[in-house]
C-alpha cells in the first residue's frame, strides 16, 4: 500500500508539472524528438547496466575464481528491478543483490556486503567528487544557477560528504575506528558487537584483496558511467535542439540525479523530472520542452531499465521452470 501511495505521489508531481504546460507546445517537443536519438540513448543505457556488472565483477573476482561476467550479470539485473520499484538510494536492489550472492555465489554475508559496499563507496565518491565540480563551476561560473539550487543541494552534499567520510574510514582504516568506537558511550555488549562487525567486514575487504590498479580501474569505469549519465542528456538536448553546451546539460542531469537520490518516490520519480524541468528553466527552456525532455530522459535511465529488467527476470524464470520440467 505504501509502495502505491508512493508512486502516486511521484506520478502527481509530474501531472502537476504537466499542466503548468502549453498543450501545443508540448506536443511539438515531442515530435522534434529523434527515433534513432532515442535508440542511442537505449543503447548507451545498456552499456551502462554492463558497465556496472564489470565493476561488480572486477570487485569479485579474487574472492571467487570461476564467477562468471554471466553470473555477475544475473544478480546485477535482478538487483535492479527491485531497485526502481523501491524509494531513493537504491537500497531494496542492494538487499536483493545481498540476498542473491549469499545463495547463488555461495559466499558469506560478511563477503556480499564487502563487495556492495566497495562498489558503492566507489561510485558515491565519483559522483561527489563530479558534484563538487559542478559546484565550483556554478559558483565560478554563474551564481544564478547556485543561488537556485543552494539550500537544498548544500544539504545534500554534506549528507553525502559525512556518508563517504565515514565508509571511507572503516574501509581504510579499521584500527583507528576501533579506537572511536571504544570510545562510543554505549553498552559493553553494543560496543563488542559493532567491533565484531568491523573486523568481520576486515577481513573480507583482506579476501578480495583489490591492488591499486583495482582501484584505478573501478574509479575509471565509475567515471565513465557518471560521464554517460550526461552524454546521454546532451544527445537528448542536442535531438530536440534546445540549443544547450554540454556542460550546462551534464550540470543539470546530475543535480536533477542528486534530488531524485532523496528517499521520497521508488526512484525519485517525480522529484527528478520536477527539478529537471525547473532547472532547465533557468537556462530559458519552456517548460514544456524540459517536461518533454525529463520523460524521454526518465524512460531511457528508468522505466526502459526497468522493462529490460523485468523481462530479464521473467526469461530467467521461465527458463529455470522449464529446466525443472525437463529434468523430471
Amino acid at each position: 500500500m505504501k509502495k502505491i501511495v508512493l508512486y502516486l505521489l511521484g506520478i502527481s508531481i509530474i501531472i502537476v508539472v504537466l499542466l503548468t504546460s502549453e498543450i501545443n507546445e508540448t506536443l511539438e517537443a515531442v515530435g522534434s524528438v529523434n527515433t534513432i536519438a532515442l535508440l542511442v540513448l537505449c543503447i548507451l543505457q545498456i552499456i551502462t547496466l554492463l558497465l556496472i556488472t564489470s565493476q561488480w565483477k572486477l570487485i569479485s573476482k579474487k574472492l571467487i575464481r570461476d564467477l562468471t561476467f554471466l553470473s555477475v550479470l544475473d544478480v546485477n539485473m535482478k538487483g535492479t528491478l527491485v531497485e526502481t520499484l523501491t524509494p531513493a538510494l537504491k537500497t531494496g536492489g542492494e538487499v536483493t543483490k545481498y540476498y542473491l550472492m549469499k545463495s547463488k555465489w555461495n559466499i558469506s554475508s560478511f563477503d556480499s556486503v564487502t563487495i556492495i559496499y566497495i562498489q558503492k563507496l566507489i561510485s558515491i565518491f565519483t559522483f561527489t567528487g563530479i558534484t563538487l565540480l559542478i559546484f565550483l563551476w556554478m559558483i565560478f561560473g554563474d551564481l544564478r544557477y547556485y543561488e537556485l539550487v543552494s539550500s537544498s543541494f548544500e544539504l545534500t552534499m554534506f549528507v553525502l560528504l559525512a556518508l563517504l567520510l565515514i565508509f571511507s574510514s572503516i574501509l581504510l582504516y579499521p584500527k583507528k575506528t576501533f579506537e572511536i568506537v571504544r570510545k562510543i558511550p554505549l553498552e559493553m555488549r553494543g560496543k563488542q558487537k559493532l567491533n565484531s562487525t568491523i573486523k568481520e567486514f576486515n577481513a573480507s575487504v583482506k579476501k578480495i584483496n583489490l591492488n591499486s590498479s583495482d582501484y584505478i580501474k573501478l574509479f575509471i569505469l565509475a567515471t565513465i558511467i557518471w560521464t554517460l549519465f550526461g552524454i546521454k542528456g546532451y544527445l537528448l538536448a542536442e535531438s530536440m535542439n534546445m540549443g544547450l553546451g554540454f556542460a550546462i546539460v551534464f550540470a543539470i542531469t546530475i543535480l536533477s540525479y542528486l534530488v531524485g537520490m532523496l528517499p521520497i518516490t521508488p526512484g525519485g520519480l517525480g522529484t527528478f523530472e520536477a527539478t529537471m524541468v525547473l532547472l532547465l528553466g533557468t537556462v530559458g527552456i519552456s517548460v514544456s520542452t524540459g517536461i518533454v525532455f525529463a520523460i524521454i530522459f526518465r524512460f531511457v535511465t528508468y522505466w526502459f531499465v526497468f522493462i529490460i529488467s523485468l523481462i530479464y527476470v521473467s526469461i530467467s524464470k521461465i527458463s529455470s521452470q522449464l529446466s525443472m520440467l525437463l529434468n523430471h
